[in-house]
């Protein structure tokens, strides 16, 4: 983990060129965006 990195805790995700930021703590997405099986991959 960084540290210094802003907050909330997230995690980045990258998928055939599509990024997304998701909280930890909820599994929401913060920033970015993901086609769906993608998303489900991560929220799983």
């Amino acid at each position: 983990m960084y540290w210094r990195d802003h907050n909330p805790p997230h995690l980045h995700a990258f998928y055939q060129g599509h990024e997304a930021l998701f909280e930890i703590e909820t599994g929401e997405v913060i920033a970015g965006s993901l086609p769906a099986t993608a998303r489900r991959i991560v929220g799983d």
